[in-house]
């Protein structure tokens, strides 16, 4: 090798570059200095990552649209590559690694139940789901169009894909939230940042309101609903809870605010009374931006915001009560000052929309028949469930006709739909870690009695607390903004509750070799599910210019690119079928019908393709069976049936 370096130039850089001389030794640039420095400057590149995220994913009308979870899902993504540079870097200089994993049971938990919605996408042998559900296999037997050997425990496995792909971001947010918030500093910072994402919401809400505008950010309408916005979030109760949980990490901040006392001790009485001036201003502040935020609540006339944003205060003034009775003032100062903003702007409409809650049963009589219809799901599919993400598209064979509701995207109780989504299995993993996590947190605290770390802790147990309220009677979780937020403060509360004493942390040492397969497993899932959100996001796009251009070929090319996307091939067909491209048309029509078995226009689409190309293998009168049976209560169904049978087509 010497004699390489001394006639090659090449050679003697490449060693200039790994190997300094220090002191008469030869030491590699990547040692285990370098590799902390290294470290540290991409942690607080994640830092300041996850700021920016804290701020858009709300403003981004909260998440809800592709191409606003497509950049949360790939920056998360992009960050877990970052962290994992760190065990490559070590491999460098040591035979084995450490993996260090806070909290590593409640991880687990929440890696278990991810791993039980990837069994759900699955193919398995059929005997295999008809030994699992019973139902599911009957299911499958009468809708299928083909029959199958291989079948998914999940009813529609890309739309599990979607969701999941969702989840795995929340759910690394929270892990990334556990490794890189370790000190005072940071947990300040990253609070301080998610007041500061509550307060221009409230602001926005405001200002709409007082501007009486029925677009958010004055020039954009949803697609989903039309007017009655409050903030950047399409549904106003959605932004009530988004602002609940700010909220109490807005008065947990304040509480966390080290206290000055009275006196001054050895320092002038200028310089004191300077610092006790800017102390008591930047607590008068933080004060009045609460009001502000906790008065958008009342005013975005959500009920169940204002019920739940009025328990937090309750709970916190008990809370506080065990550590400080001066402090408990404090939430009777607040609640005052929200009151009175209240009465100054306005509380009439306030007063009107919370005066219906007397009668409980005519709020929203829909609801708990919704919730009894799926007690019945949750029966026929109790182990597994139907799919994550599928609640959608199994609910309508199982709606009451007095729901007067067409569709049913979400059973507005997260419990519930849960249990729908993944079984009994799923629901005690994933609510289990959750609980765990909350009750373990409350034990740490109640030891707890450095000021920053019991101010803190009593905003997260107050936000988590308030979430789990609201799950109740709305979908809060499948929000990306709620549920990216969520994640990150019950993050923010464990290293909060723990600061200055060892978090519970499972260590794990592999050998060089195993290390670095596992490690380069991780990488390239990590890149797969990278590529499939792009391809997910660059379908969106082409079939958002087919709406506009009425171009085949976009379609075309959006079922390329996505091609697990039956809504895609659906269209496909329906455009082929009006071009006389029939037997195309069929194909395609039956492939999105095997992707989606349980949508009843695809079934009746399948119907009217059947009919039109003569199809002898696809009965139409079976389809549409099929279709109503999928959906009862579809009027369009209704309809087509009723003018089949009048023109005697069946």
């Amino acid at each position: 090798m010497g004699k390489y370096r001394e006639t090659y130039p090449f050679g003697q850089v490449l060693n200039n570059l790994l190997v300094k001389k220090r002191t008469g030794q030869e030491r590699k640039i990547f040692s285990e200095s370098g590799i902390k420095t290294t470290m540290k400057n991409i942690y607080s590149i994640i830092e300041v990552w996850i700021y920016f995220l804290i701020i858009f994913c709300p403003l981004a009308f909260g998440s809800v649209h592709v191409w606003a979870y497509t950049i949360l899902e790939l920056s998360t993504f992009v960050i877990l590559l970052l962290l994992i540079t760190k065990y490559f870097f070590s491999l460098f200089i040591s035979r084995h690694i450490k993996i260090d994993i806070p909290m590593a049971w409640i991880n687990l938990m929440f890696f278990l139940f991810i791993s039980l919605i990837v069994i759900q996408m699955i193919p398995v042998p059929s005997q295999m789901i008809k030994w699992l559900s019973p139902h599911r296999f009957k299911l499958y037997e009468t809708i299928l169009p083909e029959k199958s050997s291989m079948l998914t425990v999940s009813i529609c496995p890309y739309q599990t894909k979607i969701e999941l792909l969702k989840l795995i971001s929340y759910i690394g947010m929270f892990f990334v939230g556990l490794r890189i918030f370790d000190s005072k500093k940071k947990i300040k910072r990253a609070v301080i940042v998610i007041f500061i994402a509550g307060v221009l919401e409230a602001f926005l809400g405001l200002f709409q309101m007082l501007t009486k505008t029925n677009k958010i950010f004055w020039f954009w309408q949803s697609a989903y609903k039309k007017g009655g916005y409050f903030g950047s979030f399409v549904n106003p109760n959605h932004f009530a809870i988004y602002m609940g949980i700010v909220t109490c990490m807005g008065i947990g901040l304040l509480f966390s605010r080290p206290k000055i006392p009275f006196y001054p001790s050895d320092e002038s009485w200028r310089h004191y009374l300077n610092r006790f001036e800017s102390y008591i201003s930047k607590n008068i502040l933080i004060i009045f931006l609460i009001t502000i935020m906790g008065a958008s609540i009342f005013l975005s006339l959500s009920r169940g915001g204002i019920l739940c944003l009025l328990f937090a205060l309750i709970l916190i003034f008990m809370l506080q009560g065990l550590r400080s009775s001066k402090k408990k003032r404090v939430v009777i100062i607040i609640t005052s000052l929200i009151l009175a903003f209240l009465i100054w702007i306005g509380i009439d409409p306030i007063i009107k929309e919370l005066s219906t809650l007397i009668k409980l049963t005519k709020v929203s009589p829909q609801r708990p028949v919704a919730w009894k219809d799926s007690f019945r799901i949750i029966k026929e599919y109790p182990l597994i469930g139907v799919g994550w993400g599928n609640f959608q598209n199994i609910f309508p064979m199982y709606k009451d006709p007095m729901l007067q509701r067409s569709f049913w995207d979400h059973a507005h109780n997260e419990y519930i739909e849960y249990a729908v989504d993944t079984g009994i299995i799923g629901f005690l993993l994933f609510y289990g870690a959750v609980f765990s996590c909350f009750f373990w947190i409350i034990k740490r605290w109640i030891k707890r009695t450095e000021n920053f770390s019991v101010g803190i802790t009593i905003g997260g147990i107050s936000a988590i607390s308030l979430l789990l309220m609201a799950n109740a009677f709305t979908f809060n979780l499948h929000i990306p903004a709620i549920a990216f937020t969520f994640f990150l403060i019950m993050a923010l509360t464990i290293r909060s509750a723990f600061l200055y004493h060892h978090i519970p942390m499972k260590v794990v040492i592999l050998k060089k070799k195993k290390a670095f397969f596992i490690l380069s497993a991780i990488v390239f899932l990590l890149i797969i599910v990278i590529r499939s959100q792009m391809h997910i996001f660059e379908a969106k796009n082409l079939y958002k210019k087919y709406e506009n251009t009425k171009q085949a070929f976009l379609l075309e090319k959006a079922v390329e690119t996505d091609p697990d996307n039956a809504f895609y091939k659906y269209v496909l067909a329906m455009r082929y079928a009006r071009m006389n491209r029939s037997k195309e048309a069929l194909k395609l029509c039956i492939s999105a019908v095997k992707l989606n078995p349980t949508n009843p226009w695809y079934h009746l689409g399948l119907a009217w393709i059947a009919y039109v190309t003569r199809e002898s293998s696809i009965s139409p009168k079976k389809e549409l069976e099929l279709a109503l049976r999928l959906d009862p209560t579809n009027p369009v169904v209704k309809r087509y049936i009723k003018n089949w049978r009048k023109y005697g087509i069946f």
